[in-house]
């Protein structure tokens, strides 16, 4: 487990993460089914995620969280992977070459990357803030 971390900070880094995941996968990748993916599978989950924090600092106001570091490398890794199997337009580089990498491949990866986001925030734990007696 990682080291205590507020849950206010944990959610504003969190919301960083994903605006920054977002602009980047979009920004590299620049097609539609990328487009498409975020929007319609990636962008809930860190919604959804984002909502969970801010419930979470809401009611324990002064809490701590700790993380598994294990599910963050795993998380980490599949983001990599997604950016690595993101189709991609090559018009203005290599015009009439194909670059587009099977779309399947780009599904499989982004389901991985779904499950490890879900799977990290299932194991953080929050501890109620230390008090000083």
């Amino acid at each position: 487990m990682s080291s205590t971390i507020s849950i206010k900070t944990f959610a504003l880094w969190f919301g960083l993460y994903a605006i920054g995941s977002f602009i980047i996968h979009n920004l590299l990748a620049f097609t539609i089914p990328v487009a498409i993916a975020f929007f319609m599978l990636v962008l809930p989950v860190y919604g959804v995620g984002l909502l969970y924090l801010i419930f979470r600092a809401i009611k324990h106001p002064h809490g701590q969280l700790r993380y598994r570091e294990l599910w963050l490398w795993v998380g980490l890794t599949c983001q990599c992977l997604v950016l690595l199997a993101s189709p991609r337009n090559c018009y203005g580089f290599k015009q009439g070459a194909d670059c587009t990498p099977p779309v399947a491949g780009f599904a499989v990866v982004v389901g991985l990357y779904l499950i490890s986001l879900v799977v990290f925030f299932i194991n953080l734990r929050i501890e109620p803030a230390k008090t000083q007696g």
